[in-house]
């Protein structure tokens, strides 16, 4: 039940995945609980990746995947907290190329996609997102425009390719239209 829980969590609002938990199982989950299971052993796995990092280990890929071209999107957030305020919020989002998937003739999704995020600082953010990526050979990195991120992965992945997001390329491109 736990692990159904927790997939159910992780891939829906924890109120809709207590309905469809209880339309797949029968058995009524109260929403909070969905959320309690997902916090629990998200702790437990975060510990692990915690634990690997300090050990200086990182995720390992198959050859086949290793070569493959995988794509990073990363950007910040401000996010309220009721413990301390305002946080900032690290994301990233990792996706190999053959994940983007043709729909129809007017939509694309990316599917498979692997997630990283951090409540806090960059400094602890990028050890997270390295463990992840270190061991690809070909790195594509969409932003922004932060500085943050350019900056780290000019230090860390030179050989990388950089492009800014279409939203703030068409932003830039309209307020230089504007002038």
């Amino acid at each position: 039940m736990q692990e159904t829980m927790c997939y159910l969590g992780q891939q829906l609002v924890f109120e809709e995945a207590s309905e469809l938990f209880s339309i797949m199982k029968g058995t009524e989950i109260n929403p909070k609980q969905i959320e309690r299971v997902c916090h629990h052993y998200g702790g437990i796995l975060e510990e692990e990746i915690q634990n690997d990092i300090r050990e200086g280990k990182i995720k390992e890929y198959d050859l086949s995947e290793k070569d493959q071209a995988h794509y990073v999107m990363t950007d910040g957030a401000m996010f309220l907290t009721r413990e301390q305020s305002w946080k900032e919020i690290k994301m990233a989002r990792i996706f190999k190329s053959e994940n983007n998937v043709q729909i129809n003739k007017d939509r694309k999704i990316i599917a498979g996609s692997k997630y990283v995020a951090h409540l806090g600082s960059n400094k602890e953010f990028f050890p997270k997102l390295e463990y992840n990526i270190d061991h690809l050979r070909t790195l594509v990195f969409i932003g922004d425009g932060a500085k943050w991120i350019w900056n780290w992965a000019d230090d860390f992945y030179s050989e990388a390719v950089q492009i800014l997001d279409y939203y703030h390329a068409a932003e830039h491109l309209y307020e230089f239209a504007d002038l």
